[in-house]
């Protein structure tokens, strides 16, 4: 319990943060860091679903290699920051753990859903979402 509560708090001060900044707010930064933070995750969910396939593993082999290898842990990355940064430098910087862990979510929440869906996971995809 103790986990989640400093994990929910440590992104709502990422936010706070982040968005006190007229220079850093998260919505105002240019395409480049979109895309550059946007992209290992989706990048490395898609080469890992290839080469999972290429050495012939089990699809819900296929589904644990391509979660472990997107998804990181971006409580670190938020620590990190606000231990090494101050001002205008720790707001941009909060900026990158939580927008990466935003693309995180969502990339990860559509792929986990369409691969049990289609029937690459051991749990039953005829099932509704809340029993699974």
């Amino acid at each position: 319990k103790l986990g989640n509560v400093a994990g929910i708090t440590l992104v709502v001060y990422s936010i706070m943060v982040s968005s006190q900044n007229k220079n850093a707010r998260l919505w105002d930064r240019d395409w480049k860091f979109y895309l550059g933070v946007g992209c290992p995750c989706v990048l490395g969910l898609m080469l890992a679903n290839i080469i999972a396939t290429c050495v012939k593993l089990k699809k819900p082999e296929r589904v644990t290699v391509s979660v472990e290898c997107c998804m990181q842990n971006t409580g670190i990355a938020a620590s990190v920051a606000i231990a090494m940064f101050t001002g205008t430098d720790l707001a941009e910087s909060l900026s990158v753990p939580l927008y990466y862990g935003m693309v995180e979510a969502i990339t990860l929440g559509i792929y986990c859903v369409t691969a049990w869906k289609i029937g690459w996971t051991k749990a039953p995809a005829n099932e509704s979402f809340c029993v699974v």
